[in-house]
């Protein structure tokens, strides 16, 4: 029987990486899909990220990487939204995970890199709007979702 993979790094930020779930284990152990501030994914070895020997997709190295001085994507108004959907699904630990994850609602590929997820979804009317899926049973997907206030969403249940 193979190795059981952990997702105790679900979420979690190396450097310009955050770790967005396990894809399989390799000889030297468990290789984790991450999505770098630039937006590119990288499959990196789940001991390169805790050890700090990978903290970006190489874009750094490369000149793409962030100036100093100028603000990164965890400043964007949308990163705490976009950061809470793969948390719900994906991480046991989290607080609303049996809601989510547990349930089988997912976050469509495209949406785990988040300048993809700030592309597709419209502005934020304000503040008191949260992202809410139209069809309650479906993934976190452009077409299934909507900014809506907390009396529409409570409205809108299985």
């Amino acid at each position: 029987m193979g190795r059981k993979l952990k997702l105790d790094l679900v979420s979690k930020i190396f450097g310009k990486l955050k770790a967005i779930r396990p894809v399989r284990v390799a000889g030297n152990g468990a290789v984790w899909l991450c999505v770098c501030d630039c937006g590119a994914f990288k499959e990196v070895l789940r001991c390169s990220l805790t050890a700090g020997r990978t903290r970006s997709c190489g874009c750094a190295s490369k000149g793409r990487g962030r100036k100093k001085n100028t603000e990164s994507l965890s400043d964007h108004p949308l990163w705490s939204v976009w950061n809470g959907m793969p948390q719900r699904c994906n991480n046991p630990k989290a607080v609303n995970y049996k809601y989510y994850g547990a349930k089988g609602v997912k976050v469509c590929e495209a949406w785990l890199a988040f300048k993809v997820f700030a592309k597709d979804i419209p502005e934020r009317p304000s503040k008191e709007y949260t992202l809410d899926r139209i069809d309650v049973t479906g993934d976190y997907e452009p077409d299934n979702c909507r900014w809506a206030t907390w009396k529409e969403q409570a409205a809108n249940k299985r």
